[in-house]
């Protein structure tokens, strides 16, 4: 499980999408420190299969594997921004 705390400072782009994911099903405001499974919408984060990127999508973020949002999303590195392709 990857730490919240580590991808937003290291991946911003992809914390800014989790944080809309959060807030889309009423859990703008969270304490938990991890994106798991295992931590839906009921425990304050939000279902993975009913986002747009679906399970699989952040299954892989979850595991540290970052280069799957980079992949998905165009990244204009000169701002703090992403589209989707």
């Amino acid at each position: 499980m990857s730490s919240l705390m580590y991808i937003k400072a290291h991946h911003p782009m992809i914390f800014t999408r989790i944080q809309e994911c959060r807030a889309a099903v009423g859990n703008e405001t969270v304490s938990i420190n991890t994106l798991s499974l295992y931590n839906g919408k009921a425990f304050g984060n939000f279902n993975w299969r009913t986002t747009k990127e679906g399970h699989d999508f952040w299954s892989k973020i979850s595991r540290g594997d970052f280069e799957t949002f980079y992949n998905k999303y165009v990244v204009n590195k000169n701002v703090d921004e992403y589209s989707i392709i």
